[in-house]
């Protein structure tokens, strides 16, 4: 189990990532074997994880990530809303939860 500095390090790159996202994301804080749950997808590992996001940044406009909540227990738990544009709608929101 990390230090305590090391994970309140982890959680503020975390928040940081959501600010920028998804441009700028920074993959190397996650392990191999990353697991990523929301509505409408379930799966684990760091090459799918980064596949999702470039499609996300290409095929919305005007894509965000807005953080309500995150948690360090076992592991580092976040629940946000993505923001987003469609090309037949004007906003759509979603909440989803991630674990590192």
């Amino acid at each position: 189990m990390p230090d305590q500095s090391s994970t309140i390090d982890l959680v503020e790159i975390i928040k940081q990532y959501y600010q920028n996202f998804p441009n700028e994301q920074t993959y190397s804080i996650y392990a191999e074997n990353v697991y990523f749950e929301d509505p409408l997808n379930k799966f684990q590992g760091i090459a799918r994880y980064q596949k999702m996001i470039s499609f996300l940044g290409c095929f919305f406009q005007n894509i965000a990530l807005k953080l309500h909540n995150i948690a360090q227990e076992k592991n580092i738990i976040s629940f946000y809303i993505l923001i987003n544009s469609f090309f037949f709608c004007d906003r759509h929101k979603g909440t989803s939860s991630s674990r590192y």
